[in-house]
């Protein structure tokens, strides 16, 4: 394996030209320790790779400068790998992306200027640049990868921007001269191990987005001596804040306890005060690993907390008012319609009462033309169409017939009658045609659950139907 890259070192240094891309080209100029290394053309530059294939400069370590020339659109990934000694690079403003691990271990690179437009910091970036004092990060960047700025020890403070939602795990793991970090508003997780073992780490602000902080994510950050917790973290990750060993305070906001592991805060739990909302101090000597710790306390801002708690109850009351007179209208609205509908159907009956009072009459003026005065027949009484609904019936059973009804009576199944009898023809007085109705209903409320008979007299005879009770 070590003539392996002896040879692939040594044919580096030999190459002073060659291409990185369909339409880019590279060149080395200088001599000795202090040499250049110039990109040049437009589009895109090759991707490279830490297992091969590698980039013609791979460990060249007389590379002092890098110049990327503007055109080019992209620093591959890996592009700079194991380029030790170079100690500052150009990116112009027309490069849109960097690559994965583009300069991992420039151990002596001392600043770069990320251009505008970029926008992520891809995973290991910059891992083991230890003399890496100053990064500038563009508004563009949303993104920082995992392991991006591990071991970057001569990093004393980052500048994040609001632009930034996402900052992997690791992302500066043992960074450890790092003194303050601010994470920036709209990042919901800090993930596992991002800040671990950045010993000198005296200053963390976490925003009210972050809903979880990973396991290890500040572990053994011996430089915090305070944490505050926004309200709006719901769970901590174990091992988070272990071997703190210098912080003596930590102040939650979250009214209901976030979720915490046996060993999120181990080792401090006995000598740490931690503040909680003094509505909430109860619940947090109860529940789970947070009554392990020896001083809970509630903080003194209990009329401010009421007050924001009755100005959301308020809040919510409106809301709720406001939903009210919503449905209220929503429900008059179906009223109305169902009222609508009603006169409608009450339109339709009373249309179709009408109609079967002048068949009726017709019928009746047809059997006095043709001196009618005959019998029917048993077939021609069973083939008669009478309906009778709703089936099964509660209250009101009505009855529909093609021929005019005379009485209409109700038996129960052993032939016993039972309710009321309906007389629905009288006799006719001279010279008046008698008119027999074709619908009618019956009141069955008072009838016990069970199968009944209707016995239904029509001018064409009798005839019986069933119908259940429930």
């Amino acid at each position: 394996m070590f003539c392996v890259i002896s040879l692939s070192a040594s044919m580096a240094k030999a190459q002073t030209s060659g291409t990185c891309g369909d339409n880019l080209t590279w060149t080395i100029t200088g001599s000795g320790r202090y040499q250049t290394l110039t990109i040049s053309g437009t589009g895109e530059m090759d991707n490279y790779f830490s297992g091969g294939p590698i980039s013609p400069w791979y460990y060249n370590t007389s590379l002092e400068t890098i110049v990327i020339e503007d055109g080019v659109t992209s620093i591959g990934s890996w592009a700079f790998l194991n380029c030790q000694h170079i100690t500052s690079i150009s990116i112009p403003n027309s490069v849109a992306s960097i690559g994965a691990g583009a300069f991992n271990s420039c151990s002596d690179l001392i600043s770069v200027i990320i251009p505008s437009g970029v926008p992520s910091i891809g995973d290991y970036t910059f891992t083991s640049c230890y003399k890496l004092t100053s990064i500038t990060i563009p508004n563009s960047v949303t993104s920082i990868g995992k392991w991006a700025f591990v071991d970057c020890d001569g990093l004393t403070s980052i500048t994040i921007p609001e632009s930034v939602k996402f900052i992997g795990e690791y992302a500066f793991y043992h960074s450890n001269f790092l003194t303050s970090i601010i994470i920036p508003n709209g990042v919901l997780s800090i993930g596992k191990r991002t800040f671990y073992a950045c010993y000198h780490l005296t200053s963390v602000i976490i925003p009210n987005s972050v809903l979880s902080i990973g396991e290890g994510a500040f572990e053994a950050c011996y430089g915090l001596t305070s944490v505050t917790i926004p309200n709006s973290v719901t769970s901590i990750g174990d091992d988070a804040f272990a071997s703190c060993d210098n912080v003596t305070s930590i102040t939650i906001q979250a009214i209901t306890p976030p979720s915490i592991e046996r060993y999120t805060f181990w080792h401090i739990t006995d000598t740490v005060l931690v503040t909680v909302p003094c509505v909430s101090e109860s619940a947090y000597r109860s529940v789970p690993y947070w009554r392990d710790f020896a001083n809970i306390v509630a903080d003194n801002n209990c009329e401010a907390v009421c007050e924001d708690v009755v100005a959301a109850l308020r809040a919510e009351n409106a809301a709720l008012k406001v939903d009210i007179t919503a449905y209220k209208k929503q429900i008059a609205n179906l009223e109305n319609e169902v009222a609508r509908n009603q006169l409608d159907i009450d339109y339709l009956y009373n249309v179709q009462e009408s109609l079967y009072r002048q068949i009726a009459e017709l019928q009746q003026e047809l059997r006095e033309c043709k001196n009618d005065t005959r019998t029917f027949s048993p077939s021609e009484i069973a083939s008669q169409e009478i309906n009778i609904f709703p089936q099964p019936v509660q209250n009101e059973l009505f009855i529909h017939s093609e021929n005019g009804m005379k009485k209409v009576e109700i038996f129960d199944t052993s032939g016993h009658t039972v309710g009321a009898t309906l007389v629905l023809a009288h006799s006719q007085e001279q010279g008046q045609s008698l008119w027999l109705p074709l619908r009618t209903s019956i009141n069955v409320s008072h009838l016990p659950a069970g199968v009944y008979l209707l016995k239904i007299e029509t001018d064409k005879g009798v005839k019986t139907e069933r119908f259940v009770k429930k």
